[in-house]
């Protein structure tokens, strides 16, 4: 006999259905959790490493760079081209540079073996600012000085390049300064049959060399050994050459810089900031500044002397850098400098040994915004400081070098 449930059995399982579950109460834990302290850094590293791994793709595909220049030759005396070589060039800031190199390796578009009777020939020397380097050879300082120079003199003027390929020499044991070197050039230059020589120089032509305590290696030398630097310093260096790196091969960082750059003020707080490299905006001179001058003394003179043996005018010209340039404005806050002090320095050592001279610095301190004639990054001239530098030197050799005399000079 199969028993059926009564009816208090009933409403009893139904009224146990009708109980609310009994739900085991949540362990608290103490906040933050320990796998926090780890997944959220991460995570947040994690997303800000692909933006900045994106926005790096992206500053290099809008901003290319080919800076190796493939006819370019490595040596311990500054460096030179190969004969009839052909590159083609690009910094982030520039367009594409086509470089053409004529029989002897410079970058000029006449050869440097045969003078036409009728022309005048000019043999320019210097670094980087005198090859016109990002630019284009008709906006070069070269191009320019042929077209204009041509102009004025109603006859053909060819201007030969004998520029350093490098102002330094880099190697496991050594950091050589190279600028000096120049002189041992201009025997070479003056085979060239010139009319006249002209020395450009810049600021960072000098800024490598560095005096060193008594006892040590002369500059440029290699220093003594020293002692193994401790864990500090080892900790510092490595901080120091990943922010060295971030800041010079980072795409994305230089292009920042480049936009930041455009407020005049934000890049003259930066610059005064650098102590040694600017030091040649104050005066007295400091040390290094001082060593400076006495090899640009010793390099001037080696020059003027030759030229003379060889009955040729020389002339020296100071391109400013971009600093420099944007305090020699008039009006502007020089913040306790003087943009003229290294020029004025120059032209002391040019005159002492019987060289003209030309300060690029004066000539376009009446320009309203003269820092807009460098790349802002960079630093070089652009086409418009070319220009510029050009106007300087046409202006030096129509006023002062006889075989320029009869030559109608620019407004």
């Amino acid at each position: 006999m199969v028993s059926r449930p009564g009816i208090h059995d009933v409403e009893a399982h139904e009224i146990g259905d009708r109980r609310p579950a009994v739900r085991p109460e949540p362990h608290i834990r103490a906040w933050p959790f320990r796998s926090d302290l780890v997944r959220l850094p991460a995570i947040a590293l994690a997303t800000w490493l692909v933006i900045g791994l994106a926005g790096e793709g992206l500053a290099r595909l809008y901003y290319p760079e080919q800076q190796n220049d493939r006819c370019h030759i490595v040596n311990m005396a500054g460096g030179s081209f190969q004969p009839n070589c052909h590159s083609r060039i690009k910094m982030f800031e520039s367009a594409w540079v086509d470089n053409d190199y004529n029989d002897c390796g410079y970058r000029s578009a006449h050869s440097c073996k045969t003078k036409p009777v009728s022309a005048l020939r000019v043999a320019v020397m210097g670094t980087s600012v005198t090859r016109g380097l990002w630019l284009s050879y008709g906006h070069s300082l070269i191009g320019r000085m042929e077209h204009d120079l041509s102009a004025a003199c109603s006859r053909p003027v060819d201007v030969q390049n004998v520029a350093l390929a490098d102002s330094v020499w880099v190697a496991k044991s050594s950091w050589l300064p190279l600028w000096h070197h120049i002189a041992d050039r201009l025997g070479e230059a003056i085979s060239l049959r010139p009319d006249a020589v002209v020395l450009v120089i810049s600021p960072f032509d000098l800024a490598s060399y560095t005096a060193v305590p008594d006892g040590a290696a002369p500059a440029g030398q290699p220093m003594a050994t020293e002692p193994p630097p401790s864990f500090r310093q080892r900790v510092t260096g490595l901080l120091k050459s990943i922010k060295d790196a971030l800041a010079n091969d980072s795409r994305l960082i230089l292009v920042a810089r480049h936009f930041a750059y455009r407020d005049d003020q934000r890049f003259l707080a930066n610059e005064l900031s650098r102590g040694d490299s600017s030091d040649y905006l104050r005066t007295p001179f400091t040390p290094n500044w001082i060593l400076r001058l006495k090899v640009a003394d010793e390099t001037i003179s080696r020059m003027a002397d030759q030229a003379r043996a060889a009955g040729l005018p020389f002339m020296v010209v100071l391109m400013p850098h971009r600093t420099q340039a944007m305090l020699s404005v008039p009006n502007a806050d020089r913040h306790h400098t003087d943009p003229f002090a290294l020029g004025d320095a120059l032209e002391s050592i040019a005159v002492a040994h019987h060289a003209g001279f030309a300060d690029v610095t004066k000539t376009i301190s009446h320009i309203r915004k003269p820092g807009n004639l460098f790349f802002l990054i960079n630093g070089h001239p652009n086409d418009e400081g070319e220009a510029a530098l050009s106007g300087a030197i046409d202006h030096e050799l129509e006023a002062s070098a006889p075989p320029f005399l009869s030559c109608r000079p620019r407004t």
